[in-house]
């Protein structure tokens, strides 16, 4: 995972392998708009939608050389990206059904994410993706939490 506490590891104590490979502070940094997602605000103008996982989030990668910047630089549309790092197939269609009403995208791409990873809402109403690698800690409360939030499971 590329995190904030991993990197200022490696930059205390990996300095030269970081900058041989172009990592240093001055080659990229991540920018997110005020809804959390990477990039830039949101506007009216027409746009591509992109939903996905950290790939589509583009984890590790300067902006400019993101799979969903390339698509977009191509297409002259701006980019709606709302890659979330570890996201479900859930989570990505939970956020394209509110948010493809409220920003009319004029296309709209899903990069499909793992099978394992399955979304719940816990007694808080805090969305969690669980992740293959993490499960046998994460289902110790997990039927638990499914059964007891109504968003999880169909009421009919």
């Amino acid at each position: 995972m590329d995190t904030k506490e991993l990197y200022e590891y490696n930059y205390k104590n990996n300095l030269k392998n970081l900058q041989k490979y172009g990592w240093d502070k001055k080659s990229f940094q991540y920018k997110f708009n005020s809804l959390g997602f990477r990039g830039d605000e949101f506007t009216n103008n027409p746009g591509i939608m992109f939903l996905g996982c950290s790939f589509t989030v583009g984890i590790g990668l300067p902006y400019e050389n993101m799979w969903t910047s390339i698509i977009a630089k191509n297409l002259n549309l701006e980019q709606i990206n709302l890659g979330i790092g570890g996201a479900s197939n859930d989570t990505a269609f939970r956020l394209a059904e509110y948010y493809i009403p409220k920003l009319n995208p004029a296309i709209v791409i899903f990069l499909q994410t793992f099978d394992q990873r399955l979304e719940i809402i816990n007694f808080k109403n805090k969305f969690h993706n669980l992740l293959p690698q993490l499960i046998p800690d994460q289902f110790k409360n997990f039927y638990q939490t499914w059964i007891s939030n109504s968003e999880n499971r169909s009421e009919e």
